[in-house]
């Protein structure tokens, strides 16, 4: 499904990627750990498309990353850690939103997991708690229908209770075919994911 050949990118005179070479497979679950600085964040922002001036070659879906229709794009959906949201919108506002992002959106599976979290649509999202504000964030991607979805830090600020849900549902999901890629900035938390567990630093893979 992904395939990263020699990787690189250069910022500043920073070499940001450093030649990674990787296969993920479908239904697979990819833990990447490493530090703030270490690229991780940078590699799934090249992964989606978000900076298209690397090195190398990625091959997604049996294509090219930089010849991928819009169409093929839409197959991929990324959560960044800093997702940006209007805290003044309602929940039901920022599922609306969402929904454009993605054709195949299934709003029964929106539905079932708002019930799970117990989160109020009603509710302007500068009245939810920091845990359930994250679920709300990744909800979307659980309930777009893409094939590949990239988590950047997930497991900040949920508290034990929704890790643990977002632990069945991503195994769940991955069972069902989904390919998963997580960054994290320490084990810790995910230790019980499963999946295969990589570690970044400075910019290369190990």
């Amino acid at each position: 499904m992904l395939n990263l050949n020699n990787v690189s990118l250069k910022a500043n005179n920073k070499q940001i990627l450093d030649g990674i070479d990787a296969t993920i497979g479908k239904g697979e679950l990819v833990i990447i750990k490493g530090r703030d600085d270490s690229g991780k964040t940078t590699l799934l922002d090249v992964i989606c498309g978000l900076i298209p001036n690397y090195e190398g070659s990625i091959s997604l879906f049996g294509k090219e990353l930089r010849d991928m229709s819009f169409e093929d794009t839409e197959r991929v959906f990324p959560v960044p850690d800093n997702l940006l949201i209007e805290k003044r919108m309602t929940v039901s506002e920022f599922l609306s939103w969402n929904k454009e992002r993605a054709p195949f959106y299934s709003p029964e599976i929106e539905a079932s997991l708002i019930k799970r979290f117990g989160i109020d649509v009603r509710l302007k999202i500068k009245e939810l708690d920091e845990s359930s504000n994250k679920s709300l964030q990744l909800i979307p991607a659980f309930s777009s229908g893409a094939d590949l979805i990239l988590l950047d830090e997930p497991d900040n600020f949920l508290n034990e209770e929704s890790l643990k849900k977002w632990e069945r549902i991503i195994e769940a999901s991955v069972y069902g075919g989904k390919t998963i890629i997580i960054t994290t900035a320490g084990e810790s938390a995910l230790k019980d994911f499963g999946g295969t567990l990589w570690t970044m630093s400075e910019g290369r893979l190990k």
